[in-house]
């Protein structure tokens, strides 16, 4: 299966002529089948004019579902001095899933289905306790990732928004059992651990689904233990938004 990297390393070297493989660093790695809007990436290359002209260039050669929206020119100190990783100060994640009703068909591959309808108001509730002060917290238990390094699983969650929208389109839905609900979970923090925003999401699902109540997620979070928590959901829904650097 061809990934992003290597289709971004075959455009830049047709684009460039260039016969060294351009070594790419990404601002943040994300699992198969999930969708980014925002990822940076730092390569060198020997060409003058990183512009308009070259972006246009390289998109001709991307792949449809692969986009460059915007190029910066760095010198080689700034370039050796930037981390896109280590150096990112917060990010934003979205996950879209649909619940209830008919599955959907056309945006498939950008949601996950929930066929059950959710208690909204116990997901928020769980919001609450996982964002409650303070908010930097040990996710431990939304990740299978060691607790490595001098940070391990320690992380800064400043935002976690529910949004949902009723989808009441009686084109897709004649019955009103067939009514789906569209709901949108927004993370933002300073860092977020391998697959630990999937697995946040799929325990607040649970907490709407009745598998788990709003009041296990402090224990969860002391627990530090990844078996505590809920799902994971699927990658499909989980959107890169943006990294903010300082």
């Amino acid at each position: 299966m061809r990934t992003v990297q290597e289709a971004i390393e075959d455009a830049l070297r047709r684009t460039t002529g260039e016969t060294a493989l351009p070594r790419l660093r990404f601002a943040s790695r994300t699992d198969t089948g999930v969708h980014a809007r925002g990822q940076v990436v730092v390569f060198a290359s020997q060409c003058v004019e990183m512009d308009r002209v070259f972006r246009d260039a390289l998109n001709t050669r991307l792949p449809k579902d692969v986009l460059c929206r915007s190029m910066v020119a760095l010198t080689e100190a700034e370039a050796s001095a930037f981390d896109p990783c280590a150096d990112a100060t917060r990010k934003r994640y979205e996950y879209e899933l649909v619940a209830g009703g008919l599955r959907p068909v056309v945006y498939r591959r950008n949601v996950w289905y929930v066929r059950k309808a959710l208690d909204v108001a116990k997901m928020q509730a769980a919001i609450d306790h996982l964002t409650a002060p303070p908010t930097t917290k040990d996710f431990s238990s939304f990740t299978p990732q060691k607790a490595d390094g001098e940070r391990g699983n320690i992380c800064t969650v400043s935002k976690i928004e529910l949004h949902c929208e009723r989808l009441d389109d009686r084109t897709d839905a004649p019955y009103e059992e067939d009514v789906s609900t569209r709901v949108r979970l927004v993370f933002e923090g300073n860092r977020f651990r391998y697959k630990m925003v999937r697995n946040l999401v799929g325990t607040i699902i649970d907490v709407g689904m009745g598998r788990l109540k709003p009041d296990d997620i402090p224990v969860i979070l002391a627990a530090k233990n990844r078996g505590k928590a809920g799902q994971g959901a699927p990658p499909q829904g989980l959107t890169l938004v943006w990294i903010k650097y300082d």
